[in-house]
């Protein structure tokens, strides 16, 4: 587990970039070099510090806490990296928790009161913006990204289970109806671009798949298995079909990878610099080959596309700006 996107916005933006340590309030993103990351403004040097430690050997543990509670907002503190190094000492015994949960609501009622009512309203369209983002993350099922891509990637033909069809079906709605502020341009148009390329992906195994209910799958149909009467030429065209599509699907499976690692760039640029760095690009995966060994695609658009209000230009066009991507699984042989 880890700090997620939700608690680390309501952490730094309630605690107003200051240290919540009483009689302190130093800034936490400095300009001069020090430690940590680095941030659009400077270097970050707060600390998201844990009232109740984070494993059960830390300050103020509390042995048997869900490791989900002990990373959520409510039981972290920002502090600039003197003060967490002091309510850490002797074990944290000399800050227990009760300390440093009414230390925390002191600096950000005062952080508060020093808002005006402008300031407010900014903040909390960040964080329901944020909310919205860790919401789309869950959805898009991104920390298991690859079972979904293996499937479709796959050496014999497109396959998708069928609970992660219908996710990704509830995905697509649930996309259509967010609004994004205007104050967040670049993430809306990234937004809308992965729901045009998943519109299609889907819309390809709506109109050329079938439930496989032994498997529990969604599964590109093979028309040219299912001849009643043999036809070696019927056959060959049929096949050739079923391959086109095929690849097709493939590549859109690489293209909604892009389009997650665009959504991803763009909340790293407008929202959080942090956001899933630990966890790294999105990437997809291809196979089995050969003795079960499968492939990994790290596939991004390049600054160019990049630049483009919509990268994915839609399922027609794509047919041939597929050949342009960094990576295809088409070959001038399809």
């Amino acid at each position: 587990m880890a700090i997620d996107l939700v608690s680390r916005k309501l952490l730094w933006s309630r605690s107003g970039n200051r240290c919540a340590f009483d009689g302190c309030g130093q800034r936490l993103v400095e300009p001069s070099p020090s430690q940590k990351f680095l941030m659009r403004s400077g270097l970050v040097i707060g600390e998201e510090a844990h009232i109740i430690a984070r494993d059960d050997n830390g300050p103020r543990a509390q042995p048997g806490m869900p490791q989900e509670q002990r990373d959520s907002y409510a039981n972290l503190i920002l502090l600039c990296p003197t003060h967490h190094t002091l309510i850490d000492k002797n074990h944290g015994a000399d800050y227990p928790v009760a300390v440093l949960q009414q230390m925390k609501q002191r600096h950000e009622d005062l952080v508060e009161s020093k808002l005006a009512g402008v300031d407010i309203k900014r903040r909390r369209i960040e964080e329901i913006i944020t909310a919205q983002v860790a919401d789309w993350e869950s959805r898009a099922d991104l920390d298991h990204w690859q079972e979904l891509t293996v499937g479709i990637c796959s050496a014999d033909t497109a396959r998708i289970k069928r609970e992660a069809y219908q996710r990704l079906e509830e995905l697509s709605g649930w996309l259509l109806n967010r609004i994004w502020p205007s104050t967040y341009p670049a993430l809306a148009s990234a937004m809308e671009n992965f729901r045009a390329v998943l519109v299609d992906l889907r819309g390809m195994f709506q109109q050329h798949g079938e439930y496989d209910d032994q498997r529990g799958d969604v599964v590109l149909i093979r028309h040219e298995k299912r001849l009643r009467k043999w036809d070696p030429e019927e056959y060959s065209k049929l096949s050739q079909q079923h391959h086109q599509r095929f690849v097709l699907l493939q590549d859109l499976a690489l293209e909604l990878t892009r389009a997650a690692n665009l959504v991803c760039d763009r909340v790293r640029e407008e929202i959080d610099p942090t956001y899933r760095i630990e966890q790294g690009a999105v990437s997809a995966h291809s196979g089995p080959y050969g003795f079960l060994s499968y492939m990994m695609h790290r596939v991004e658009y390049t600054s160019a596309e990049k630049a483009l209000a919509n990268p994915y230009p839609g399922l027609e066009d794509f047919a041939e700006v597929r050949k342009t991507r960094d990576f295809s699984f088409y070959s001038d042989t399809d």
